[in-house]
């Protein structure tokens, strides 16, 4: 299955990650290598790994940690998952975290780490994030060609709730709720709403 974090948006069709059959999480560099939560796929039935996130989850939840449900519990897991002490000791494909290279895909036996372009080409650290909010960014060759590859963007509402996009703005956000969300961008064009 696929989980998706409500504050992004679909790029375009998942299904050559799932024919290939892929199992993982986003790579996602914060200003230190982390992996994202943002996204996750699993294309396998009851897979190991996916089932040691989902009790410990449920066994040490904490409502006000966001980071201990999420990136944090990701990176514990890998750990003991790749029988590794430290995170930068994880090797890909023979690289060492530490020296990651954020363009292509990684594996820790049959978990993928796919690239940051895959579902977070926009950084919240730089403050790109905002930039699909922006009026005529539908039109900046910069932004479009950061996303043009990705299969979906992370815009990371806790930090960019104070920015919105009209229907008719040409903003990246808009743009892409009409061409992929037809329903949603209808309605709010009909309600006079905004994208936030």
């Amino acid at each position: 299955g696929i989980y998706s974090d409500f504050d992004t948006i679909t790029l375009k069709s998942f299904e050559p990650i799932i024919k290939a059959k892929k199992n993982g999480f986003g790579y996602l560099y914060e200003n230190f290598d982390s992996l994202g939560n943002g996204f996750i796929l699993f294309t396998r039935d009851n897979h190991p790994f996916l089932k040691s996130v989902i009790d410990v989850f449920i066994k040490n939840y904490d409502g006000n940690d966001w980071g201990k449900n999420g990136p944090v519990l990701i990176i514990q897991l890998i750990r003991e998952f790749c029988q590794v002490n430290s995170f930068i000791d994880i090797e890909f494909f023979g690289f060492k975290w530490s020296a990651f290279s954020s363009n292509h895909l990684h594996k820790c036996l049959d978990l993928t780490i796919f690239p940051e372009w895959y579902f977070y080409p926009l950084t919240y650290w730089r403050g790109e994030h905002i930039e699909v909010f922006k009026a005529n960014s539908s039109l900046n060759p910069v932004l479009i060609s950061k996303v043009e590859n990705a299969y979906s963007l992370h815009y990371f509402n806790q930090l960019s709730s104070n920015f919105s996009a009209k229907v008719d703005d040409r903003s990246f956000f808009s743009f892409k709720a009409s061409t992929n969300c037809e329903f949603t961008f209808n309605y709010v064009k009909k309600n006079g709403l905004y994208f936030s």
